[in-house]
């Protein structure tokens, strides 16, 4: 199983803003991404589901930042159809 943190923000909020998904043994960042005018909530939201996408078997730490972005994340996940294999 892969753990990581995930974290993103827009500045200004709305603004361009970015994503990061790091592995929490190595803090390697393992997926970067970027937006030219989105909100720190989108980008938190994206970051966790980019983090499901490329690791169906990862535990995400630290979702201290915004139980707003995780929402996001979630209902983009369900819309697609997309399914934890943690489910």
């Amino acid at each position: 199983m892969k753990i990581v943190f995930t974290d993103g923000s827009a500045s200004p909020n709305p603004g361009p803003g970015g994503f990061s998904v790091i592995d929490a043994e190595t803090k390697a960042p393992l997926i970067l991404g970027r937006s030219k005018k989105t909100t720190n909530i989108v980008m938190e939201g994206e970051a966790m589901v980019a983090a499901i996408e490329k690791f169906p078997e990862v535990e995400i730490l630290d979702k201290r930042s915004d139980e707003m972005g995780a929402g996001l994340g979630e209902k983009r996940l369900e819309k697609e159809n997309w399914t934890n294999k943690k489910s």
